[in-house]
């Protein structure tokens, strides 16, 4: 690969703590939280009737009118202005590129528009040639993943190859790392890369059945953590060629120095209890980046609430920075829930957020820290002089692991 420095040139988020970046911003500040009780979705007879929804979802131009395109066109719009990428003539786009990173995306529509209009019990033909297809027109033809890509790309006018991540919670980190490979590749310029997931019955339905929804407050990295709450929402990040950003005198929010990817190849559910696959993932990016443990200022947290996951990155964190974790922690799931597939980009966001701002984000609801390890948990917002390196982790189902490196440009 080419020894190309990446940048960060726009941020667009669409969330339960705030529809843009500002937003997002002053809800960290005030250590706000986007709990709130779900009134979209019949949620009578699950474990909990809360999760974090984004509420009076705004209008914009969509193929299909779905909740995760709204989700996701309104996060890309932002991040897009302030990259300026649109002042790019069209000739000039033929190497810039989108990347999503998606759980359900417009699957989960499709599930919504059975369950709404057949009801739980109704056996669903997935034969193309079927009435129920036919009725259902570009609800069925959105299922497939690659067209949030494709629709992106479409409304920009952007012609560089395109590509979706469906590595469930890790997707859109998974999609950050392939967007930076693509430029280092020299096969693009620059790359919209999204995140994207929003609340449906199937995720819902899902999570209640494995038990790994909690039945009282989410308390993520807390002693008596009990499960985690779904969200919903969309993040955007648009990623450059450094010298490609300088040229067109783009805005430089900061750097993406380092990448790890990995499977800890355990379960197709939970993670591997001595934490292998984290660790490594971690190692990778620290490597990438030229950097050591101490070199990193704030680690956001997969963190989601769940009994054996926050033991296990907390084990990762051990196994680098010893059984005194120094470095300041916390998970913004406590705010928002556990976006899924989104999580990634949306907690990238917050990450240069927090180098932007040198801002440590909080981790609400903590009573008591998990008894068997010495970490310092930011539960509530603190500024500090300079936030030089940031650490974000997604593990995600099926083993999956990514670790990202945002640093000060």
């Amino acid at each position: 690969m080419m020894n190309k420095k990446i940048v960060i040139t726009g941020l667009g988020i669409y969330s339960p703590i705030g529809k843009n970046v500002n937003e997002v911003y002053n809800s960290i500040v005030e250590s706000k939280s986007g709990i709130k009780k779900i009134e979209e979705l019949d949620v009578s007879g699950l474990r909990n009737d809360k999760g974090g929804v984004v509420k009076d979802i705004d209008e914009i131009n969509t193929m299909n009118g779905l909740r995760a395109n709204l989700l996701l066109k309104n996060a890309v719009n932002e991040a897009v202005l302030a990259s300026r990428l649109l002042e790019i003539p069209l000739k000039d786009r033929k190497k810039i590129s989108v990347s999503v990173g998606t759980s359900v995306g417009g699957y989960g529509g499709f599930v919504d528009h059975l369950y709404n209009r057949y009801g739980y019990s109704k056996n669903v033909n997935l034969n193309p040639n079927s009435t129920l297809n036919q009725d259902n027109g570009e609800i069925i033809r959105n299922i497939p993943f690659s067209l949030l890509s494709y629709e992106v790309a479409n409304e920009y006018c952007l012609r560089g190859p395109i590509s979706s991540s469906i590595t469930a919670c890790s997707a859109s980190a998974n999609s950050i790392v392939m967007a930076a490979d693509m430029i280092k590749c020299n096969r693009a310029n620059a790359v919209v890369v999204c995140g994207v997931d929003p609340i449906t019955p199937l995720t819902l339905l899902g999570f209640n059945s494995l038990m790994a929804m909690t039945k009282s407050e989410l308390k993520t990295m807390d002693e008596n953590r009990s499960g985690l709450l779904i969200g919903e929402g969309a993040g955007c990040l648009i990623i450059e060629d450094e010298e490609f950003a300088i040229k067109r005198n783009a805005p430089i929010f900061a750097t993406l120095s380092g990448c790890g990817i990995s499977n800890d190849a355990f379960h197709a559910t939970r993670p591997h209890p001595n934490a292998c696959g984290a660790i490594l993932a971690i190692s990778k990016a620290l490597s990438e980046a030229n950097l050591v443990p101490g070199d990193i200022d704030y680690i956001n947290l997969h963190g989601t609430g769940t009994k054996h996951n926050d033991v296990m990155e907390l084990i990762a964190l051990e196994a680098i920075w010893g059984d005194n974790i120094s470095v300041p922690v916390s998970s913004s799931k406590s705010m928002m829930g556990h976006t899924l597939g989104a999580a990634g980009a949306i907690e990238a966001v917050i990450s240069i957020i927090s180098l932007v701002n040198n801002l440590l984000p909080p981790n609400l609801n903590v009573t008591e820290k998990i008894k068997a390890f010495n970490y310092n948990l930011v539960q509530k917002t603190k500024k500090v002089n300079e936030v030089k390196h940031v650490l974000s982790n997604s593990f995600g189902f099926g083993g999956n692991c990514a670790s990202l490196i945002f640093s000060k440009y």
